[in-house]
């Protein structure tokens, strides 16, 4: 007989799936710290992708998006706090759609490019108000289009490869 976590979950996944979400979780960091182009690999994105194909668990990848921004800004002061609520709530909406369009069978390459593209829309929109609020300083409201549009494409090709090797 295997042993069993509380979960449900034999001892062995479950310490699987906590060395994903852990790597996960401090991959975004450390980019951030050696200053590796974080707007276009987008790391937190990057990993809380590896999260949703790796982990079967959901509310591992939930935990993920929430948590992603503010281990980074924890550790190494970006993104700035106000950024990392914005960029807590973008990742999360984006899993939600994301397993919501899964859900539906949707192709996953174009289940991930709609889900990044109504999470982005949501962070600028919610970047844009507050700007207008003056309840954060004046920044460019959108940065470098090109590297979004080429980040989005890779993730989703990306996506649609790993979701193939791990058959899901």
């Amino acid at each position: 007989m295997k042993k069993q976590l509380t979960l449900g979950l034999p001892l062995r996944i479950a310490a699987i799936d906590a060395a994903i979400v852990t790597v996960a979780l401090m991959l975004p960091a450390a980019a951030h710290a050696i200053g590796v182009g974080t707007r276009f690999l987008e790391p937190m994105r990057m990993a809380l992708l590896a999260v949703v194909l790796l982990v079967p668990q959901r509310k591992n990848a939930y935990l993920v998006a929430l948590a992603l921004p503010w281990i980074s800004c924890a550790f190494t002061g970006m993104p700035v706090v106000w950024m990392a609520a914005m960029m807590s709530a973008e990742l999360t909406l984006n899993a939600f759609v994301l397993y919501k369009l899964l859900d539906l069978k949707v192709f996953p390459g174009l289940a991930v490019l709609v889900s990044i593209l109504t999470s982005k829309a949501m962070y600028y929109a919610m970047k844009w108000l507050l700007i207008q609020t003056a309840l954060i300083p004046q920044t460019p409201v959108v940065g470098n289009m090109a590297a979004m549009v080429i980040a989005t494409a890779l993730l989703s090709v990306l996506f649609v490869f790993g979701s193939k090797l791990i058959k899901r």
